[in-house]
């Protein structure tokens, strides 16, 4: 239950052994490697000068490159590989072309879940593959690649046409009321003479339009001539066909505007000399749609032939995904010729044993490093089964100072699930969170942070029973509601709406005592850091002033004159960063200021009062419905329905309330009193992947530390 301390390890080597090692130290998980800029160019700089360039990427030889070395990065640790073919190292080109490759198959798998939907749960567990099949995608990975690709292709044809046939398909829905449609072909005569005017075949939005609209035609300066042509099918839209004179287009065409006049679809306002047949237009787009039809569905099962390549796209991004890490790595180490330099943070407990490991089966020498002092160390904490999960809402809020903190997991855990049991405080509503969470850890073994939050809310469900058994709520007054009052679940400690002074003075005594943890833990931490003074003078005075007050108000007065004497004690003996007297008293008074702060920082936790009552009182009134509506047959079932539906939505508002505001009081009250934070997170070289696990048969060194940190 505390900080691990790390150190940092200078392993030098040969180069044909880079990528064994590189393998090797992603398999323990516990090394973070760092990069080292200056001795990074210094072997720069001896490199030699005939030294072949980059090789470009997107090239024949780049690609053959970057399979040899992804190749070379995924063998087992105990095999070793000759040098690298590039002389200049282009790591970050090939990193580049495996986060590409990854992000591909990402957006095919997606894809494919389209094409052919497969039932999944909502906490999807990574399926376990062998060692092999992983190591089969060394092999393979071009002509997996290469399916994905026809994939991919096949997927934007058939989008393709889909965007043309959704085009169709609406110019269909507009033909079809003017299928009936049809000016004819003008004879040559008529369209000689038909050179001077202008046709037009549009609609108007109802006849009311229309109405307005004819006063104003005559009335045009240009002679208009127009007719109202009749439609299969009645609608509110008016079909017109309108001539003039082509020197009144512009006119007629301002004025048709201001009553929203809308061209026929396919036609460009003006009627063309051919005629229009809107029938066969409508006919005409009706077989083009069924034509782009079949060829989607023709797609469609090509892509579903294809999408039996999934599960093998998903170990191959992993396959990519655990390369891509250990090309990050490299791209962090320095290298010339024929060796390589590499700088990493390792946990002190497993030192020696990666030392051991790495010595004995490569060419390589391990030394201890020393750390620059204003170089950030990473933070790793250690600590228990039972409490590892909370590390996840320490790491949301910020990783505690390698130097200065200490690690407050073991003291947030129990207050986390306590205050967030608090909050919830009902036994129906707790045991629904504690039952669905062990459900999922227990039947469905969700991973990842998932896994952790599970366990944060079986806690916070535990406490949620206790607390409801404390005020006498289950899904709020239900048994007596249920009973007419026959039945009714006494308090054990007092009725929130009865006694809610007894509630929000608990809650305020419940801050003081998490205020007061937090004040303990920075006084031990000023005594460990080396400044007993300003944990004596500045932090336990406080306990001795609210101590004192709350004598005072007892009646003894004596708790005054002890308040008195804490005041001075801050006032005269606490540190100051001058030494001028006059400056140092000033300091001193000022610091009495935090009495507010300390004063807010309490009334603060009367949340948990407010969230009490809340979470009771919406109980309370679906309760109400529900008994409104009675349980006799068949109002039964609305009851029930009115019942279920309020209690779910009460549980969501109530337990992301909790969670909330559990949080909140972490991060502001508690954390405000003694942690600094601003550390950054362990981040050793480590196998992470998405859709797959490889099945161990040897634990990695950071398991084992961390079975042993359990067992002890």
């Amino acid at each position: 239950m505390a900080i691990v301390k790390l150190e940092k390890m200078q392993l030098i080597g040969l180069k044909s052994n880079l990528a064994a090692v590189i393998n090797f130290l992603s398999k323990q998980g516990c090394s973070e490697i760092r990069e080292n800029t200056e001795l990074a160019a210094a072997l720069e700089a001896h490199k030699q000068e005939n030294q072949a360039g980059h090789v470009v990427p997107e090239s024949h030889a780049f690609k053959e490159a970057f399979i040899k070395q992804i190749n070379n990065l995924a063998l087992p640790q105990t095999q070793k590989v000759d040098v690298f073919d590039l002389p200049a190292d282009n790591y970050a080109a090939f990193l580049t072309e495996c986060t590409q490759r990854i992000e591909f198959l990402d957006k095919q798998i997606a894809l494919s879940g389209v094409v052919k939907p497969v039932k999944s749960p909502m906490f999807k567990l990574r399926d376990e593959v062998d060692k092999e099949v992983y190591l089969s995608m060394r092999t393979r990975q071009e002509e997996l690649l290469q399916s994905a690709k026809d994939f991919a292709e096949l997927y934007m044809q058939k989008e393709q046409l889909q965007l043309t046939l959704n085009k169709e398909n609406g110019l269909a829905e507009q033909l079809k009321p003017f299928r009936n449609l049809h000016v004819s072909q003008r004879q040559e005569a008529e369209r000689r003479e038909a050179e001077h005017f202008a046709f037009l075949l549009g609609s108007l939005r109802n006849r009311e339009h229309f109405l307005d609209l004819q006063p104003q035609l005559d009335n045009l300066s240009t002679p208009c001539v127009y007719e109202e042509l009749e439609l299969a099918e009645p609608q509110e839209q008016v079909v017109l066909l309108l001539a003039v004179e082509k020197d009144g287009l512009p006119e007629l065409e301002k004025l048709l505007s201001a009553f929203a006049f809308k061209a026929l679809p396919t036609l460009n306002l003006l009627v063309p000399h051919a005629g229009v047949d809107l029938g066969q237009t409508y006919q005409e787009t009706l077989q083009t749609a069924e034509k782009l039809t079949a060829q989607i569905n023709a797609l469609m099962q090509q892509l579903r032939d294809l999408t039996v390549h999934t599960q093998d796209w998903r170990i191959l991004a992993d396959f990519y995904r655990v390369q891509q890490e250990r090309l990050q790595a490299l791209c962090k180490l320095s290298s010339s010729e024929k060796i390589f330099v590499l700088e990493a943070f390792v946990p002190s407990k497993l030192k020696a044993d990666l030392y051991n490991e790495l010595e004995a089966n490569y060419c390589v020498t391990c030394n201890d490093c020393a750390i620059g002092e204003d170089e950030k160390v990473p933070v790793m904490l250690s600590n228990c089964r039972q409490i590892r999960p909370y590390e996840s809402v320490i790491e949301e809020f910020s990783m505690p100072d390698y130097h200065n903190d200490i690690d407050p997991t073991w003291i947030l855990a129990p207050c986390y699930a306590f205050f967030f049991g608090a909050m919830l405080s009902d036994i129906g509503y707790g045991l629904i969170f504690f039952i669905a969470a062990m459900y999922l850890l227990l039947k469905n073994k969700v991973e990842g942070n998932a896994r952790r939050f599970m366990w944060i809310f079986a806690g916070g469900g535990f406490f949620a029973i206790l607390w409801g058994l404390a005020f006498g709520s289950f899904f709020g007054d239900l048994p007596s509601a249920i009973t007419n009052g026959a039945f009714t679940l006494k308090p054990l400690f007092a009725d929130p709406f009865k006694e809610p002074m007894i509630v929000m003075g608990s809650s305020v005594v419940l801050g003081m005592a998490h205020i007061a943890c937090g004040m303990l833990l920075n006084m031990y931490k000023l005594c460990r850091n080396g400044d007993p003074r300003a944990a004596f003078t500045e932090i336990a005075p406080w306990f001795f002033i609210f101590g004192g007050i709350g004598v005072s108000v007892a009646g003894i007065s004596w708790g005054k004159w002890m308040s008195l004497i804490a005041v001075c004690v801050i006032v005269f003996l606490s540190k100051k960063n001058s030494r001028n007297p006059i400056v140092q008293l000033i300091m001193g008074i000022l610091k009495l200021y935090d009495i507010t702060g300390f004063v807010g920082d309490i009334l603060s936790y009367t949340r948990i009062t407010a969230l009490v009552l809340s979470t009771s009182v919406i109980a309370m009134v679906v309760n109400m419905f529900a008994k409104m509506i009675g349980f006799g047959f068949p109002n039964i079932i609305v009851t029930l329905l009115i019942l279920l539906l309020g209690h779910t939505m009460n549980i969501a508002l109530s337990g992301l309330s909790a969670y909330v505001h559990t949080t909140r009081l972490h991060y502001v009250e508690f954390f405000g009193r003694f942690y600094d934070g601003g550390g950054d997170l362990f981040r050793p070289l480590s196998i992470h992947t998405k859709y797959t696990r490889e099945k161990q048969v040897t634990k990695s060194l950071v398991e084992r530390l961390r079975c042993a940190v359990s067992k002890n």
